[in-house]
């Protein structure tokens, strides 16, 4: 059950965005938001979406448990905000977690996967939902979610990687949420991508994707950079709908990236979290 690790929702990074064939999947990244039960809710600086505001009716929706009680959250994040690093996921988790704990609520995870997902589609901070990224910010071993299913909250599969570190290029916030019809131009990109993730092949489907995300939101500079990446034999992506760059890769791979990447870079080094779902 979802009480058992606390009051945290974590980061992640794509290997696959589901806006540009339907299915995504997100890594899971040891970046933590905890949130808390107060008497208000986040301001605009704080929530500029009112999206922790959208958890009582999606609470309601989604289960039919009703939130009378007069209360609010607050939160404690160290993921930065609208870069691709499923902030918005991990605030909505640990908000769940937190409401579920203060009212004694027995969610499973699936139901804090679709709350999650009703919560930022009102908000509008997400295109999909985010299923894929409200797994990762559950901590889990990574979830492949088909957003277009009768039930996109239940993972087509769950994998898990060998032990990886993750360096994140910060690029700035991103202005604005990208349209759907921007990425499904490149469908037939994010399709090679999904191909190469379902064979078990995530170093290329997250080259594929990065490229593809980039090429969707004409982000030429974030080519540009991957390319050099790529070539130099690491896995990068553009995470989310940018602009952060995720490059993962192990410890004897800091050399070569330290001289990749510009020292006037903004860059943090996390690890990629391995938390199987129970019974898997």
């Amino acid at each position: 059950m979802i009480s058992e690790v606390g009051n945290i929702g974590y980061g992640g990074v794509s290997i696959l965005h589901a806006a540009g064939c339907g299915w995504g999947c997100s890594l899971p990244l040891d970046l933590t938001c905890n949130a808390e039960v107060s008497s208000s809710w986040p301001g605009e600086y704080e929530d500029p979406n009112g999206l922790l505001k959208q958890l009582p009716r999606a609470i309601e929706e989604t289960t039919g448990a009703k939130i009378h009680h007069k209360l609010g959250v607050s939160l404690k994040s160290d993921i930065p905000r609208s870069m691709g690093l499923k902030s918005s996921s991990a605030a909505c988790v640990s908000a769940l977690r937190a409401v579920s704990e203060k009212l004694a609520l027995q969610f499973t995870d699936y139901e804090v996967v679709d709350i999650a997902a009703k919560m930022q589609i009102m908000s509008g901070c997400s295109m999909t939902g985010s299923f894929d990224d409200n797994w990762a910010a559950l901590g889990y071993n990574t979830a492949i979610i088909d957003a277009k299913s009768d039930q996109p909250s239940h993972p087509v599969a769950h994998f898990q990687m060998e032990s990886k570190l993750c360096t994140i290029i910060l690029r700035g916030h991103r202005s604005n949420l990208p349209n759907v019809s921007e990425f499904a131009v490149n469908k037939s990109d994010f399709l090679a991508a999904k191909n190469a993730l379902v064979s078990g092949d995530i170093d290329k489907a997250m080259r594929i994707n990065g490229l593809a995300v980039a090429k969707s939101t004409m982000d030429s500079e974030a080519t540009h950079i991957l390319t050099s990446l790529h070539s130099n034999g690491l896995t990068a992506t553009l995470t989310g709908s940018g602009p952060c760059i995720a490059i993962l890769h192990n410890e004897a791979q800091l050399e070569i990236l330290d001289q990749i990447i510009s020292e006037s870079s903004k860059k943090i080094t996390t690890k990629v979290l391995q938390h199987p779902p129970e019974g898997e």
